[in-house]
């Protein structure tokens, strides 16, 4: 019995020596990084990369991009530049790859609104090495549904600023013809795949729309005109989606916020133009560009709620929906579903509003938090429509196919 007491006092002895050791190693490691906060905005985020370097020194992806989560947690202003800094981690960590050494954790790239992914694939891209990063996307094991979307969107995104950059493409038809051909081809017309490169393609035609980068490009006069071309029913649909914000922003154009037409305005534009087939995802798209803003203006949001509600059902239903994903998305930072929350429950909302509202979070939850954080959320709903069908659309999910995932229309007031 005493030697059993003396095995069992030596055993935590050590055990205790090990935590105090490692808490000494982290400690020791920790304090070599810089001080970031309490600085200016350009001085922490230099600080911030001189850390992230430190990292990545020791081939240290996952740890890089962990520190930048645990920063932006503890320091919530640094939200507008944290997708930007998981884009610098993600063109540091393409020669680190290309060397042999994994991603370990396919989740850490999904941190500050996928950016690692995005930078990634498009240094993958130019270094011509698109069937390798195809398989990069392939190969990502994640609890993270949103990893290996993001992954071939990423494909797409590089790809779209390769051909204005390296190829000196300088006209939107002809980038678009291209970079299609490309997703097309790369990714062995796998629908669900081609779908999430072209969403690439399509989010950053606006950045190559920026007179001040782009000077000679040439922009769309009526940018939906292109989606007709589309040859798959669910690439026109991303389509008309994605270019809300092409339309919103008008590129090429200054303007001032106070002078800027209310959300009616698009909308309204956009049912009566006849060639916009699926008014339902242009109007979505608009929604989701237009209330994509740092400060939401509870005005315009009331004043887009009251216009919404005097339309037709599924122009409704499509404005509402939109406004989810405008109001749920804070800039550079990713999505944070409390805040449509909010929008759901606005007191303008009648009963069968609010059920669309919060329906249209159900549809989108998988693709953005892990399926843990998913069910999760699902019975954190009051409401038992709203816990019973998320938990229904979930119990046997698989992002790898989900293209424009929707509810049944009977779930759906009319």
């Amino acid at each position: 019995m005493a030697k059993t007491k003396n095995t069992n006092s030596l055993i935590a002895i050590v055990f205790v020596l090990f935590l105090l050791l490692g808490g000494a190693i982290y400690y020791l490691s920790g304090s070599r990084l810089g001080k970031c906060d309490n600085k200016t905005e350009d001085e922490r985020v230099r600080c911030l990369k001189e850390n992230i370097d430190k990292f990545l020194d020791k081939k240290d992806i996952a740890g890089a991009l962990y520190y930048l989560k645990d920063f932006q947690e503890a320091q919530q202003d640094i939200t507008a530049d944290c997708h930007a800094l998981a884009h610098y981690i993600g063109e540091k960590a393409v020669p680190i790859i290309a060397q042999g050494v994994e991603l370990e954790d396919a989740d850490a790239g999904s941190i500050c609104s996928h950016g690692f992914y995005h930078a990634f694939m498009a240094s993958f891209n130019r270094l011509d090495k698109l069937p390798k990063a195809r398989e990069f996307c392939d190969s990502l094991k994640s609890k993270e549904h949103g990893a290996k979307l993001n992954c071939y969107h990423g494909i797409g995104h590089g790809a779209t600023f390769t051909a204005v950059e390296e190829f000196g493409i300088k006209d939107t038809e002809e980038l678009v013809y291209s970079v299609r051909e490309l997703c097309a081809n790369t990714l062995e017309n796998d629908l669900p795949k081609v779908y999430w490169c072209l969403d690439g393609l399509y989010s950053g035609l606006m950045d190559t729309a920026r007179k001040d980068v782009y000077p000679d490009f040439v922009l769309l006069e009526n940018p939906y005109d292109m989606c007709l071309s589309e040859s798959e029913e669910e690439y026109k649909r991303l389509c008309y989606y994605d270019l809300g914000t092409y339309v919103v922003r008008r590129p090429g154009q200054e303007i001032n916020p106070e002078d800027e037409e209310p959300f009616s305005y698009f909308v309204a534009s956009t049912i009566r133009s006849p060639n916009v087939i699926y008014k339902r995802d242009a109007i979505k798209g608009l929604g989701a560009s237009y209330f994509l803003r740092r400060e939401k203006d509870q005005k315009r949001i009331d004043d887009a709620i009251t216009y919404c509600q005097a339309l037709p059902f599924e122009h409704k239903r499509a404005c509402i929906e939109g406004m989810v994903w405008g109001i749920a998305e804070i800039p550079a930072s990713g999505y944070h579903f409390e805040e449509a929350s909010k929008l759901c429950d606005n007191g303008l909302f009648k009963e069968e509003e609010r059920d669309i509202c919060y329906l249209e979070i159900i549809t989108k939850l998988g693709s953005i938090y892990s399926l843990e954080e998913t069910i999760a959320y699902c019975n954190g709903f009051d409401k038992e429509l709203y816990k019973n069908t998320c938990l229904e659309a979930y119990e046997n999910y698989e992002v790898s196919s989900a293209v424009n995932q929707e509810l049944p229309t009977s779930y759906y007031a009319d």
